[in-house]
């Protein structure tokens, strides 16, 4: 769910980054931390308006959170540059 959230503000649903802070937030709780999905909101910023592009980054950071977490079973995978990889 976290993951689509920030898809979902990569394809404009979500219009603005503190409207997908307060989603996430709402989820996460106190796991959320922006220095944990800084390289998610990094790659939409880059891609610019290019959703496609920005899916993309997001779905192969994805991935490689759910590699780094496989050991646990949750419904939350974290972004791959937290402080515990």
């Amino acid at each position: 769910m976290a993951w689509a959230i920030v898809e979902e503000y990569a394809a404009g649903i979500i219009d603005t980054f503190s409207d997908v802070e307060e989603k996430l937030t709402e989820y996460l709780g106190v796991k959320y931390k922006y220095e944990d999905w800084q390289e998610a909101f990094k790659a939409i910023d880059h891609a610019e308006d290019d959703a496609a592009a920005a899916i993309t980054v997001i779905k192969a950071l994805q991935s490689k959170a759910l590699d780094a977490s496989n050991s646990k079973s949750t419904d939350f995978a974290p972004p791959p540059n937290i402080s515990s990889i």
